[in-house]
């Protein structure tokens, strides 16, 4: 009879912390469209764009407030520059396609609440590689950005697998070359829809 005890309890004391950890993480696919200033701001060549990115996110969640999401994926781009490198010069659009890597730190203000949506702050810090297209450096690795910056946003989830996000931040941009590298003042101004599973 002790051995069947044992046994009813080895497999009930666990089943309400796999229920507590059921809110504790989500994982799934999104895609982002993003307003883009092409360049960076010292460098003074306005090419504003819109980009768009896809792949899939895993968010853990320590407590009701605090997680941490971790995203992959691709992000292209379109855009238009001067084929002269003047404002006169004739302009040609042209487009990138990058791999990003994502690692955000985030904070809900409202405990994780899905039934009004919740704000949050975050601090993604990503690295992209350089563009599978019109890259003289032919090697992707060799032009890594990397971008840190802290963001506001607003999560609001139409059922409880489909989300809409908008978020909004400024911060710093690291742009490597082979032969030289600049750090400058970033963005980021974005609008997602995401699934989780």
């Amino acid at each position: 009879m002790k051995q069947i005890i044992y046994f009813l309890l080895f497999i009930i004391i666990p089943i309400p912390n796999i229920l507590s950890q059921e809110n504790k993480s989500r994982f799934g696919a999104e895609v982002d469209f993003i307003p883009w200033y092409f360049d960076t701001f010292s460098r003074q060549t306005p090419m504003f764009t819109v980009s768009g990115f896809i792949g899939g996110y895993y968010e853990h969640f320590f407590s009701n407030s605090i997680s941490l999401k971790t995203t992959a994926g691709i992000h292209n781009a379109t855009y238009k520059w001067f084929e002269n490198s003047t404002y006169g010069g004739k302009k040609v659009r042209s487009w990138q396609t990058m791999l990003e890597i994502k690692v955000e730190p985030r904070f809900y203000f409202w405990d994780n609440q899905q039934k009004w949506g919740n704000l949050f702050a975050g601090l993604p810090l990503s690295i992209e590689t350089g563009p599978f297209q019109n890259n003289p450096y032919k090697d992707i690795f060799q032009t890594p950005t990397i971008r840190a910056i802290p963001i506001i946003g607003y999560q609001y989830y139409f059922t409880n697998h489909f989300f809409v996000e908008a978020n909004a931040g400024l911060g710093w941009r690291h742009d490597s070359y082979p032969t030289q590298s600049s750090n400058d003042l970033d963005y980021l101004l974005g609008l997602r829809f995401g699934l989780s599973f």
